[in-house]
């Protein structure tokens, strides 16, 4: 079952079109990589994924259920989601900041927790030594490091990512990029990671969406995409560095 599904979803901003009839299915245990400029309705995208906006039209399912918004607190807890700007808690250790969740959810134990937060560490290459470091004593790329692992500590089925590596330098992103394709072989999980880098979509996407204009210009395999692009604006969406 595909954990999220979107069917002819349109959203306007001030009566200009966010999202155009996007009809998007976002498959169990794979990375979707949503692609494309500035403005052209990628952050919408991800704010309609997770039940932050409700479409002006269109259908949203989360899990073969039409989504609840009457619950999307809730919900939203179901689902892992980091941002560019990390939202790390300066006043919290890396170890209370990644565990943060827990009070909210109370559905593991103590230990529980804290063994899976070293796991999570250990994952993305953080010393255990760490978890009493405050987020001012870190670099921005394991700031970002804890945020996914904050993310991940409930271990969600979706995880969403809002140009989750778009302010780092171009080896830290790598590294971090190739930390998350090791996290998807360790758990395997659906995937959503919106952003403007090409180079980054084909790293780390199974499958490329390509917006532009709140519309979508193509969704299929990474494969697919490189080898039969829609058009020369595909194309150039999916071969330059940055857009």
């Amino acid at each position: 079952m595909d954990p999220l599904v979107l069917e002819h979803v349109y959203h306007t901003y001030n009566g200009q079109p966010a999202l155009s009839d996007v009809s998007l299915r976002f498959h169990e245990k794979k990375i979707t990589a949503v692609v494309g400029r500035s403005g052209s309705g990628k952050s919408t995208l991800l704010q309609v994924l997770n039940g932050m906006l409700r479409p002006g039209q269109g259908k949203v399912f989360f899990q073969g259920q039409p989504f609840d918004y009457s619950r999307a607190a809730a919900l939203r807890l179901q689902m892992g989601y980091v941002i560019q700007g990390i939202g790390l808690f300066p006043h919290l250790t890396v170890a209370q900041n990644i565990l943060i969740n827990t009070r909210l959810q109370r559905s593991t134990s103590g230990a529980d927790s804290l063994a899976r937060m070293h796991l999570l560490m250990q994952l993305m290459n953080l010393p255990e030594a760490y978890g009493k470091k405050y987020p001012h004593e870190l670099s921005g790329g394991e700031q970002q490091r804890v945020g996914i692992c904050r993310a991940l500590l409930p271990n969600p089925t979706v995880l969403l990512m809002d140009e989750p590596l778009g302010a780092l330098d171009s080896i830290t992103r790598e590294d971090i990029q190739r930390e998350i394709l090791q996290l998807q072989q360790s758990e395997q999980r659906t995937v959503v990671i919106i952003t403007h880098n090409p180079q980054e979509a084909l790293a780390l996407g199974d499958y490329i969406v390509v917006l532009e204009a709140g519309k979508v210009l193509q969704y299929d395999t990474k494969e697919n995409v490189l080898k039969s692009p829609a058009n020369a604006l595909v194309e150039r969406l999916t071969t330059t560095r940055s857009v």
